[in-house]
Parts: structure tokens; sequence; C-alpha cells
């Protein structure tokens, strides 16, 4: 514990001395956490939400009897998803 104190008064020591690279560094981390959540925030609200729909399919499934088509690739849902309540 000791000498994570000591650590951490030499590193505030020198930024205390190069007063531009602390403030780089600063506005470096900021502009990443930032630009970080405002990505997740993205990707959440279109794909990991689900639908305020009842009865809505998982994302890359098309609702049709059981099936695959080999030529496309496509993965048909055996069953209707079920049991989803609608949003408000």
């Amino acid at each position: 514990m000791n000498g994570l104190i000591q650590n951490l008064r030499h590193a505030l020591r020198l930024l205390r001395k190069n007063i531009g690279f602390a403030a780089v560094a600063l506005i470096t981390l900021a502009l990443g956490i930032g630009a970080s959540t405002a990505i997740f925030s993205v990707v959440y609200g279109v794909l990991l939400r689900p639908l305020p729909y009842e009865n809505t399919p998982p994302p890359g499934c098309v609702p049709e009897p059981q099936r695959y088509s080999p030529l496309i690739g496509v993965r048909y849902c055996a069953q209707p998803i079920s049991g989803r309540k609608v949003k408000n």
C-alpha cells in the first residue's frame, strides 16, 4: 500500500510539471470514454433492445415453416416466438 501511495505522489508531481501533457491525456481520456458511451448507446438502441411488438422473431431469423434455403443461406424459424408483451 505504501508503494502505491508513493507512485501516485510521483505521478502527480510529474503531471504538475508537464501541464500540457496532462491536459492532452485528460482530453484524450474524456473523448475516448464519451465516444465509447455514444457507440454503445446506439448499438443498444438499434440491436440489443427487444422490439416493442408481440411475437417478434429473434434477429436474423425469418418466420416461415421449418426449412433451410442453401442457395441464399437463410435459416427459417421453426415456431413463432410467443410470450412477449407489447411495451408501452
